[in-house]
């Protein structure tokens, strides 16, 4: 997979979850999937140079719609006009396409916005997997982010978002989504090669629990 960043950041959480994904999640999700499309749909929310949705993407089994907010930002000092996330996610997207071969579809998707996520419904059948790499940075987004995370889980739905330990306010987002998700944390330790990470795993609660 081919990554311009042009400003934006590849986290490192998401090569970290992308391995764990194509080795604990997917597999498990594709034993037990029903119906005659044989990819599963995945979204990934906050994908910024999209990276963990293109990397799923050339997995072969998977289709995948990457959104970002689309928020303007000037790649360079000397730029008059401030170009657009979803411009270049679109421009990577394009560089990779003999390896995603049409799998993958670019969305805006600022969260908490209405209109976005109506769209996004719309335009694709219900996602399996909603993923998505360090959302988790600012503190005052953690409610947006829950209510996206509702408008998406379905009853069969799993969410599976992994971040960097940067802060304690991270706490308050598994406070805030245990209130109305069932959620498991699965923490990793620190290494040579990467700070101590965690992931969650998210579904809808079962009704009577």
């Amino acid at each position: 997979v081919i990554v311009v960043e042009a400003g934006l950041k590849v986290w490192p959480c998401a090569l970290r979850l992308l391995h764990y994904l194509e080795g604990q999640v997917l597999p498990e999700l594709m034993k037990n999937k029903v119906g005659g499309d044989s990819l599963l749909q995945v979204v990934e929310l906050g994908a910024g140079t999209g990276v963990l949705g293109l990397g799923l993407a050339a997995l072969g089994s998977v289709h995948v719609v990457i959104t970002d907010p689309g928020v303007p930002v000037y790649f360079n000092a000397e730029d008059s006009e401030p170009g657009n996330t979803l411009g270049w996610l679109q421009a990577n997207v394009d560089l990779n396409r003999e390896v995603v071969s049409g799998r993958v579809e670019v969305e805006q998707l600022l969260w908490g916005e209405p209109t976005h996520m109506a769209q996004l419904q719309e335009r694709h059948q219900p996602f399996e997997l909603v993923v998505g790499s360090d959302l988790l940075y600012d503190p005052d987004q953690y409610p947006s982010l829950v209510k996206t995370l509702d408008d998406l889980l379905g009853e069969d739905t799993m969410a599976v978002l992994g971040h960097t330990h940067r802060h304690d306010g991270e706490r308050r987002f598994e406070a805030h989504a245990a209130l109305r998700f069932h959620l498991e944390t699965t923490q990793f330790e620190a290494t040579e090669d990467s700070p101590p990470w965690s992931i969650f795993q998210i579904r809808r609660r079962k009704r009577g629990t």
